[in-house]
C-alpha cells in the first residue's frame, strides 16, 4: 500500500487500535499479532461523532480509522510517519497487551511532529489512568470509562477551533491540572449520552486501508461456519453492562463480584440499555450498510437485558418482518451458562425463533466446580459457593445442542491455586464434553489466565492479602512471599511486560504448577480441541 501524498495542513485525526505486543511464551513467533474478525466498535462510534461534529462546525478535518490488529503495527507506523506533519491528533484505544506498543508509536509520532495532540482511552487506560498521565508525558489527555463519546468529540473540535476554556466541561476527560501539573483530574462520565450516540458509520473502516476487506477475510479464516452462509459481520451495541458489575467495588474500582479475570471497566453505570425501537434502528443502520451478521457486544445478553429482548420480539418492525427468514440478519452474543438453565430456556428459544440468534459465546472456562469457583463464575457470591458449577456448564452445552444452537467457548486453563490434579480433572471433563457435543462448538479459544489491570486477578498481585484470602476460602494455596515481593511493581508500573506479568502471576498465585506445566497443559487442551474438529481461535 502506497501511503505517499502531498503534505497538507494539520487537519487529520487518526483513531488507533495498535496490535498486541507478541508473547514470547505462548504465541507463534511467525504470527506477530492476532487479527480481529470484527471492527473496533468504540473507535467507530468516536469517529462517527467526530466526523459529524467537524462537519457541523464547518471544519475541514478528516477522521481516519486504523486497526493494526489486521494490518500490523509496521503498516500503521509507516502511515503515521509518512503523514506526521498533517496530523492534528492521534487517539489510542488501549488494553494491557497493546499499551507498550501504543506508547512507543505515540512517542515516535511526537518526535516527528511535537504539535500532535495525543489521546488515550479504553478499559486498559481506565484501570491505570492516574499512573499513565503521571508517567507518560507523551499523552496529553485521556478518557476514562465508557460514556465519553460526546466529551471526546467536543474536546477535539474545540481544540481545533482553539476555543477550550474549561477542561471540567468534558465528561470522562482525564487531564493534568493546569495549575498543579502533578495533579491528575478525572471528570465524571455522562451515562445518559448512551441514548444520544450517533448511528455508526461503518464506512470509516474503508479509509486509507480497506479494513472491511481484511475483517471479512479474517471472518472467513476463523469463522468458517459464517462463510458458508455468505455472512458479512460487524459489531453492534444496543445495551451495555453485566449483572456482575453491580454492587460493591474495591479501592481500585473493580467490581467485587466480577469474574476474577474480567478486566472490563463498567464505568459509572453498571448496566444501561436502549429502547426496543432504537435497538431495531441500530440493527437497520448496519443492514443498510451491507452487513448481515451481528456480533452484539453486550455482556451476558439473555440474563442482563431479557426485558429489552422481550420488547424487541414484541415490536419487530415491518422492514424486518418483510424479509424472507433466510435473508434476515443473524446474531451472535455473549451468554452466561445460567441462561440455559431450565427456568430460563424460554429466553433462548425466543432469541433463536423470533430474533434469529444462532450463536452464543459462553465462558466455559476450566469446567470443574472448584475451578469455576476460583474464577468467581457464580452469578452471585452465594451461588458461587453453593451451586453445582459443573452442571451449570455442561447443562448449557446440552441444551444448546438440543436446540441446534452453536457455541463459541472460552477456556481459561489456569487460575488461582490450580494444581495438577485439578488440571487433569478439567481435561477429562472437557474430553467427555467434546466427545458428546463437538458439533455444537463453532469455535474455542484456549488461554492461560492473564491478570490484566482492572481485574481481580491483577489485584492479587498488588494486594497479596486478597489472594491469600480467596485461596484459603477454597482450600487452595498461593506463594504469599512472592506476591509480597512483586506488590510494589504492579502498584506503580504501567509499561507492563505481559510475559513477565504472566510469570509473576503463575509463581505467586499458582505455586503448585510450573510455567512449563501450564504451557504443556494448554498445548494438550488445544490438541484435544483440534482433534475433535473444533475451530481454534
Amino acid at each position: 500500500m502506497d501511503f505517499s501524498g502531498n503534505q497538507t495542513p494539520a487537519d487529520e485525526v487518526v483513531l488507533i487500535n495498535a496490535a498486541d505486543t507478541a508473547s514470547q511464551l505462548l504465541d507463534d513467533p511467525n504470527e506477530p499479532y492476532q487479527a480481529n474478525a470484527f471492527p473496533n466498535l468504540g473507535l467507530l462510534t468516536l469517529g462517527t461523532a467526530l466526523r459529524r461534529d467537524f462537519a457541523e462546525r464547518g471544519l475541514p478535518h478528516r477522521v481516519t480509522y486504523f486497526d493494526a490488529s489486521v494490518t500490523g503495527n509496521d503498516r500503521l507506523l509507516a502511515y503515521l510517519e509518512t503523514h506526521a506533519q498533517r496530523l492534528f491528533a492521534i487517539c489510542f484505544s488501549i488494553y494491557t497487551a497493546n499499551y507498550v506498543a501504543s506508547t512507543r508509536i505515540a512517542e515516535r509520532v511526537k518526535q516527528l511532529n511535537p504539535r500532535v495532540v495525543a489521546f488515550v482511552g479504553n478499559d486498559g487506560f481506565s484501570a491505570i489512568w492516574q499512573t499513565v498521565l503521571q508517567r507518560r508525558a507523551v499523552y496529553d489527555y485521556g478518557f476514562y470509562g465508557n460514556d465519553v463519546v460526546e466529551g471526546f468529540s467536543r474536546l477535539i473540535v474545540d481544540l481545533a477551533e482553539r476555543r477550550v476554556e474549561d477542561l471540567r466541561h468534558y465528561p470522562g476527560l482525564v487531564y493534568r491540572d493546569p495549575v498543579d501539573r502533578a495533579r491528575i483530574v478525572r471528570n465524571p462520565e455522562d451515562p445518559e449520552e448512551f441514548h444520544r450516540l450517533p448511528m455508526v458509520d461503518y464506512s470509516l473502516t474503508r479509509g486509507p486501508l480497506d479494513h472491511d476487506a481484511l475483517y471479512l477475510a479474517e471472518q472467513r479464516r476463523s469463522m468458517p461456519f459464517l462463510s458458508a452462509r455468505g455472512a458479512r459481520g460487524v459489531t453492534i451495541e444496543f445495551a451495555r453492562g453485566c449483572l456482575k458489575f453491580a454492587g460493591a467495588r474495591n479501592d481500585y474500582g473493580v467490581p467485587l463480584n466480577a469474574c476474577d479475570f474480567c478486566a472490563i471497566n463498567p464505568g459509572s453505570k453498571a448496566m444501561i440499555g436502549a429502547t426496543a425501537e432504537r435497538s431495531w434502528a441500530i440493527i437497520r443502520n448496519a443492514v443498510e450498510q451491507g452487513y448481515n451478521y451481528f456480533f452484539v457486544t453486550t455482556d451476558e445478553l439473555p440474563l442482563t437485558f431479557w426485558p429489552l429482548l422481550n420488547r424487541m420480539a414484541d415490536g419487530v418492525p415491518d422492514w424486518y418482518r418483510d424479509l424472507h427468514r433466510d435473508e434476515r440478519p443473524r446474531f451472535l452474543c455473549y451468554a452466561r451458562a445460567d441462561a440455559f438453565k431450565p427456568n430460563k430456556l424460554h429466553r433462548i428459544d425466543l432469541m433463536m425463533d423470533r430474533l434469529n440468534y444462532d450463536t452464543f459465546w459462553i465462558g466455559l472456562e476450566a469446567f470443574s466446580t472448584i475451578s469455576l469457583r476460583a474464577m468467581n463464575k457464580g452469578i452471585s457470591a452465594s451461588r458461587n459457593g453453593s451451586q453445582d458449577m459443573l452442571e451449570h456448564n455442561l447443562g448449557a452445552v446440552e441444551q444448546a445442542a438440543k436446540r441446534g444452537a452453536r457455541i463459541g467457548a472460552g477456556l481459561i486453563v489456569t487460575h488461582l491455586g490450580i494444581t495438577p490434579d485439578i488440571m487433569e480433572t478439567n481435561f477429562e471433563i472437557l474430553r467427555q464434553c467434546l466427545t458428546r457435543h463437538a458439533r455444537t462448538f463453532a469455535e474455542i479459544t484456549v488461554n492461560l489466565l492473564y491478570p490484566n489491570p482492572g481485574s481481580l486477578a491483577f489485584d492479587y498481585l498488588r494486594t497479596p492479602a486478597s489472594a491469600l484470602q480467596a485461596a484459603t476460602r477454597l482450600g487452595l494455596e498461593v506463594d504469599y512471599d512472592h506476591l509480597l515481593s512483586v506488590r510494589d511493581k504492579y502498584a506503580e508500573e504501567d509499561m507492563i511486560d505481559t510475559d513477565e506479568l504472566l510469570c509473576d502471576f503463575m509463581r505467586g498465585c499458582c505455586p503448585a504448577i510450573s510455567m512449563d506445566q501450564a504451557i504443556d497443559y494448554r498445548r494438550r487442551v488445544m490438541e484435544l480441541v483440534n482433534d475433535h474438529g473444533v475451530m481454534l481461535v
